[in-house]
């Protein structure tokens, strides 16, 4: 198959790479920039059986992705058109108007993924008009209650309600709080710090607590210093073991495919050394509850059975402690009709939640996971300075 890609520089090497390893497909050509020529370098100089268009891509001579979309489905009837909307992060409002839009114009191949593999194989599998409908039907079903009004418990004067398109009802009023179209709460802080402590916790074991603090150090570890401190001992002692390391030895630490990790009690000693340490506090403990708080970035990683909502429901409405909704609520390995469910609930408290998804390794996380943890860490910018020294640690191999 012929395919044209319509998406900015950022997402052509890659997907030329991966589209090099299949068979199948053929690249023909790139154009980075709608304009308005696009149309007639697409149907005349490439002529594709296919154009791939990506959401973001961007937009010049007042050409739009929504025109473009328009004008080939006129010139072209039966080329096909395959759109990468992204992850569904807190904008289901804006993909159930973008859906409709598309099936409008005979569009049915949308990638609710920035993954290239699942975007290839939309490629070579077609999707229809009924898995579309599908997909619009079980986001509406779950959103259907509206929120009235907001709890005086939950009121927080530090947070503010993000301002929408205009195209978008009014929310200016409590009376006016509606559910489909208030789907992120953001706290009204943007701070410069030397450290940024980021913080893991779990109200129940095994949610992916140390996976996902390796991908975010593996994701930041790019451009910067970065640490991550183990708290329960037995995690670290059995991750040395598995490296065929001497937990004694390791004591004072080691780096694992250019990662620095240490237990908890080298925290104090070398936390001024990097530029974001991360701790994977596993499951909340009392004796690590202050340590917690004190972090910049709070994360809980959840459970996605719905028989556990309601431990963390509770942990939301009725504990005590004042950081509750700074809390980055994670949930991993969820379809996206629960989540929305959950994300409605979590809503409703005034909290944030995001949706990960499975990554073959913590080194190499996948798209929509950096995605997530690029608007987690967004309130603080992390300081590119080098560490004080260098550390020597024993290395993992």
């Amino acid at each position: 198959m012929n395919i044209v890609l319509l998406a900015d520089k950022k997402v052509r090497k890659t997907f030329e790479s991966a589209v090099k390893k299949n068979p199948n497909i053929t690249l023909l050509g790139t154009e980075m920039v709608i304009r308005g020529n696009t149309i007639s370098r697409i149907t005349e100089h490439h002529n594709p059986h296919a154009v791939v268009i990506y959401k973001n891509v961007p937009e010049k001579d007042g050409m739009t992705v929504k025109d473009t979309i328009s004008f080939l489905r006129i010139k072209k009837p039966h080329l096909r058109i395959i759109y990468v909307f992204g992850q569904m992060v807190n904008d289901t409002a804006e993909f159930i108007e973008t859906a409709k839009f598309l099936m409008e114009n005979s569009v049915f191949d949308i990638a609710l993924t920035n993954d290239l593999s699942e975007i290839i194989k939309i490629i070579e599998n077609p999707m229809t008009a009924e898995d579309v409908q599908s997909i619009i039907d079980e986001i509406s079903n779950s959103e259907q209650e509206n929120i009235q009004d907001i709890p005086e418990k939950f009121k927080n004067p530090d947070r503010i309600f993000e301002s929408l398109a205009l195209d978008f009802p009014a929310v200016s009023a409590l009376d006016e709080f509606d559910i489909e179209n208030i789907e992120t709460i953001s706290r009204n802080i943007s701070e410069d710090v030397r450290t940024v402590i980021i913080g893991l916790v779990q109200l129940q074991h095994h949610n992916g607590c140390t996976h996902t603090a390796f991908e975010i150090a593996s994701m930041l570890s790019k451009k910067n210093s970065v640490a991550v401190i183990i708290a329960d001992s037995d995690t670290y002692d059995n991750l040395t073991r598995f490296y065929e390391i001497n937990p004694v030895k390791a004591r004072k630490g080691l780096n694992i495919q250019g990662i620095d990790v240490y237990p908890y009690n080298m925290y104090s000693e070398i936390k001024s050394f990097y530029n974001a340490v991360i701790i994977d506090f596993g499951y909340m403990r009392e004796k690590y509850k202050k340590s917690f708080s004190s972090c910049h970035i709070k994360i809980m990683m959840c459970s996605s059975a719905e028989w556990d909502m309601s431990v963390i429901m509770n942990y939301i409405n009725f504990s005590k402690e004042n950081y509750i909704h700074d809390i980055n609520y994670c949930f991993s390995r969820v379809s996206l009709s629960r989540f929305v469910k959950y994300n409605k609930q979590l809503i409703k408290s005034g909290c944030n939640a995001y949706r990960l998804q499975n990554s073959s390794s913590w080194s190499c996380p996948h798209s929509d996971n950096i995605i997530a943890y690029k608007d987690i860490l967004s309130p603080f910018t992390i300081q590119n300075t080098a560490p004080k020294q260098k550390r020597k640690l024993i290395k993992a191999k």
